[in-house]
């Protein structure tokens, strides 16, 4: 018998006179994470995320089964995932890859070990919708606890001078110059700007149409000048790097959209390239920037959240980091004490 189909037998669920999920017969967890593919392609998510969930979901499995920890389903749950949660915390990253040093493999992240203990809450939350189990003892589980670290923006002098190491009478330097103005107009994710097609921005809008998270549209919008570098880009050397009938904006010579990577390794040769040695310069940090210096320029936090994709105002508070000068000029601007003594002091 397989290790999978041994491994989740739920033996103790079968019941024939009852057709409720929590007491039907499940002949392994493999079937069940077949349902659970199903349910996350249901809802969307992309091809991605649901490897990543599944992917995680077995590896807790394994570890159940490798520890003796494995009992029918209804009856894991706290202790089980606590057990897991600390072996994590001890675990090597990259153990067998003969190509890592020794003094860079380390432990894992706490933000590794938070987002493996939050893919095994949302399975068993699924579990308890789809039926499985009456009751969800993961719900109010707390997830591990991460360090708040600050990330370093980037500031609009530094922005400024990256782009002015760009070269923009070369084909890739248009490209990436556009790529740059993007990213830095409004904060989008570069999963998102790599998929862009031609036919999604509307120039008389000032808008482009992105697919986002959970393959939700929304409009973000453009300012003149990346409208118009934009439109220099593809009337003028797009042609020049991928062939004119791929509907997308930045498509590699065969048409298909460039790769995530490699807008990341360009990113890095540009820095390299730069005077800002102490800087950090990624896409992501980009994304940050962007959302503090918008609230910095008096911009309106509802406004943010919706340009930035974000379900929650609280996830759009985590991508702004408003510097103290800032806040004590804005509330001394907006304070109603401030407005009520206004003409009495």
């Amino acid at each position: 018998m397989g290790c999978f189909t041994a491994l989740f037998i739920w033996c103790d669920m079968v019941d024939s006179n009852n057709s409720d999920k929590t007491n039907s017969f499940s002949p392994s967890w493999e079937t069940t994470l077949d349902e659970y593919k199903q349910a996350l392609e249901a809802a969307a998510r992309s091809q991605k995320t649901i490897e990543g969930y599944l992917q995680n979901a077995r590896k807790y499995f394994t570890f159940l089964e490798t520890e003796a920890l494995i009992k029918p389903v209804h009856k894991l749950g706290k202790k089980e995932l606590r057990e897991y949660i600390k072996q994590l915390q001890s675990r090597v990253r990259w153990p067998n890859n003969p190509h890592i040093k020794e003094e860079n493999r380390g432990r894992l992240s706490p933000f590794a070990v938070r987002a493996y203990a939050r893919d095994i809450k949302t399975l068993w939350g699924w579990l308890q919708r789809d039926g499985y189990i009456d009751d969800n003892p993961l719900a109010k589980f707390p997830l591990p606890a991460v360090p708040e670290n600050l990330i370093k923006l980037i500031t609009p002098q530094q922005f400024a001078t990256l782009l002015s190491n760009i070269d923009i009478s070369t084909p890739e330097g248009s490209k990436y110059y556009c790529i740059m103005l993007i990213l830095y107009d409004n904060g989008m994710r570069i999963s998102e700007l790599v998929r862009i097609r031609i036919g999604d921005i509307e120039f008389q809008n000032k808008t482009i149409k992105v697919l986002g998270k959970g393959r939700k549209e929304r409009l973000v919008p453009i300012v003149p000048v990346t409208r118009r570098y934009i439109s220099k880009y593809i009337d003028g050397v797009r042609s020049k790097i991928c062939v004119e009938d791929s509907p997308y904006l930045f498509a590699n010579s065969d048409g298909e959209p460039i790769s995530i990577k490699s807008v990341q390794q360009y990113l890095k040769r540009l820095l390299v390239r730069s005077t800002l040695k102490e800087v950090k310069f990624s896409a992501h940090i980009i994304r940050h920037s962007f959302a503090t210096q918008y609230l910095a320029n008096g911009g309106n936090v509802f406004y943010l959240k919706a340009i930035l994709g974000h379900k929650s105002l609280a996830t759009t508070l985590t991508y702004t980091h408003v510097h103290p000068q800032d806040i004590q000029k804005q509330h001394i601007k907006f304070s109603p004490v401030a407005k009520l003594f206004k003409n009495k002091t």
